[in-house]
């Protein structure tokens, strides 16, 4: 699988907004747990 340089750059870009989203549901699950 060949990955081009703005697709990794793309690929990394929703990797770390995923990684907010997560950590965002963590921290409101956290609040009413």
């Amino acid at each position: 699988l060949a990955i081009l340089p703005w697709q990794r750059k793309k690929f990394l870009y929703l990797y770390f907004i995923w990684q907010g989203i997560l950590h965002g549901l963590k921290g409101i699950s956290g609040k009413y747990h």
